[in-house]
């Protein structure tokens, strides 16, 4: 029973994973998934993406000065166009490593940036 119970585990975590998509597989003018929310924060309001929100990607770029990608989706059912937040850090699970971090901020016109490292281009998203 025990074993069964690892497998079954094990199967659900990897399915999970398979279903993510990698950072180096999402495409501009393709909508996203978000696997789990984003918090922000200004000096006047708190603002969550939730789970499951679609977002869509409008930009891909490497910003090769600072070793970094970074992502601009578009976001709906922003609180106000005029949000903007400072630079946050999220940790995103990774299958059988350590997780990845990667640095996030609402810009003007409801635009979540994401930066990631170069050298975790090829890891695990917060897509589907």
């Amino acid at each position: 029973m025990k074993n069964i119970i690892i497998v079954v585990i094990l199967l659900s975590t990897a399915s999970a994973f398979a279903r993510t998509i990698k950072w180096s597989s999402l495409y501009a003018n393709k909508s996203y998934k978000l696997t789990q929310k984003v918090e922000l924060s200004d000096r006047s309001q708190d603002y969550t993406i939730e789970a499951s929100t679609v977002l869509k990607l409008i930009e891909s770029t490497p910003l090769p000065m600072i070793n970094v990608q970074l992502f601009k989706f578009i976001v709906p059912d922003c609180p106000s166009t005029s949000m903007k937040t400072e630079l946050e850090l999220l940790e995103v699970p990774q299958q059988n490593q350590s997780p990845v971090v990667i640095g996030y901020n609402l810009d003007k016109n409801c635009t979540l940036e994401i930066f990631i490292e170069h050298k975790d281009f090829y890891s695990y998203s917060i897509f589907k």
